[in-house]
C-alpha cells in the first residue's frame, strides 16, 4: 500500500501509535498491536482509524524507527497482528512511560508467578512420589 507520512497529532506522540484509514487494515480492529514494515525496517505500533484514505499518521520516533519523512509517499507492507508475545514486547519498548511500566510490571509479574508455581509443585511433588 503506498501512503503518504504524516506528523501524528499532539495527542499521540509517544503512543507509538498510527492512525491509517480502515480500508488499508481490513480484518484489523482499531486499537490492535501489529507489524508495520517500510524501507528495510519494522515498527511495533498500535493501529487506530483516521478517515482520510491513502495517508499514514506517524509521530516523530516512528518515523525514525521506519525511516521515513513527513510529506513523502512510501510503500508500506500488509499490517501483521502479532499476538501476545509482540503486544508484550510493545509494552516493554513503548515510548510512552505509563506503557512500559506497565508491560514492564506485567511480564515481572508473570515470571514471579511461574516461579512461585515452581516452588509450590516441589513439595507437592514429593508427597505424591511418597505415597
Amino acid at each position: 500500500m503506498r501512503l503518504q507520512v504524516h506528523q501524528m497529532a499532539v495527542s499521540d506522540i509517544f503512543s507509538d501509535r498510527v492512525r491509517l484509514n480502515y480500508s488499508h487494515r481490513v480484518g484489523i480492529k482499531s486499537g490492535s498491536i501489529c507489524r508495520l514494515r517500510t524501507n528495510n525496517a519494522q515498527a511495533l505500533v498500535e493501529v487506530r482509524n483516521t478517515n482520510i484514505k491513502d495517508c499514514i499518521w506517524l509521530d516523530d520516533d516512528t518515523r525514525g524507527r521506519l525511516n521515513v519523512q513527513e510529506g513523502v509517499e512510501y510503500e508500506f507492507g500488509q499490517l501483521e497482528l502479532v499476538g501476545f508475545v509482540g503486544e508484550m514486547i510493545w509494552f516493554a519498548r513503548a515510548a510512552n512511560p505509563v506503557n512500559r511500566v506497565a508491560g514492564k510490571m506485567g511480564l515481572l509479574s508473570l515470571v514471579l508467578g511461574g516461579i512461585s508455581f515452581v516452588i509450590a509443585m516441589i513439595p507437592f511433588l514429593s508427597w505424591i512420589c511418597g505415597h
